[in-house]
């Protein structure tokens, strides 16, 4: 786990502590905000990690960089 994941989780946790205290309506949009952080947070700790996913479009330069017997 990476500082940017940490901090990510210290986000998450603070946007949910404050979904618990807020009151009246205000616990729906804090709920809300929590649930979009934690997808976002859920999505680029699947997906995008450094050597997870690599786009380009010029096969020799692709082949260069991935290949060790190039």
């Amino acid at each position: 786990m990476n500082g940017r994941h940490k901090t990510e989780v210290v986000i998450f946790v603070i946007l949910v502590f404050i979904a618990f205290i807020a009151r009246t309506d205000y616990w729906v949009s804090w709920t809300l905000l929590s649930i979009f952080w934690g997808v976002l947070c859920l999505f680029d700790w699947l997906f995008t990690n450094e050597k997870d996913f690599m786009f380009e479009p010029n096969f020799k330069n692709w082949q260069r960089i991935t290949e060790p017997r190039y």
